[in-house]
C-alpha cells in the first residue's frame, strides 16, 4: 500500500494559513473592525496553537518550552490586551520560531 509523504513544513504552513483565514472570517462576520496589532496578536496566537498541536502527544519538545515560557505566554496575552502589542508581537514570533524548528527537527 502507498503512504503518501506529507512535507511537515508544509503542513504547518497549511494550517497556519487555515486559521489567518478564519480569524479573518471571524472579524467580517461580527462586523467589527479590529485593530491591525490585536490581529497581528491573533495571528500569533492561532499559530503558536498549531504549531503545539503539530508537535502531538504530551511530552514534548513544545510542551517543554510552553512550560518554561508560561510566564511569557501570560505577559504576551497581557500585552496584547492592552494596546502593547509591538512587544507581545516579537515574543511571539520568538516562540513560534523556536516551535517551528522542533517541529521541523523532530519530523526528519
Amino acid at each position: 500500500m502507498h503512504t503518501p509523504v506529507i512535507n511537515p513544513v508544509r503542513r504547518i504552513s497549511w494550517v497556519a494559513g487555515l486559521g489567518i483565514a478564519l480569524l479573518a472570517g471571524n472579524a467580517a462576520i461580527s462586523g467589527e473592525q479590529p485593530s491591525s496589532s490585536s490581529m497581528a496578536c491573533a495571528e500569533r496566537e492561532t499559530l503558536l496553537m498549531m504549531l503545539i498541536e503539530a508537535h502531538g502527544a504530551v511530552p514534548n519538545p513544545a510542551s517543554d518550552r510552553l512550560a518554561m515560557e508560561s510566564v511569557s505566554l501570560h505577559r504576551m496575552r497581557t500585552a496584547c490586551d492592552n494596546g502593547g502589542a509591538d512587544d507581545a508581537v516579537a515574543l511571539y514570533d520568538r516562540l513560534i520560531a523556536a516551535l517551528t524548528m522542533s517541529a521541523a527537527q523532530k519530523n526528519k
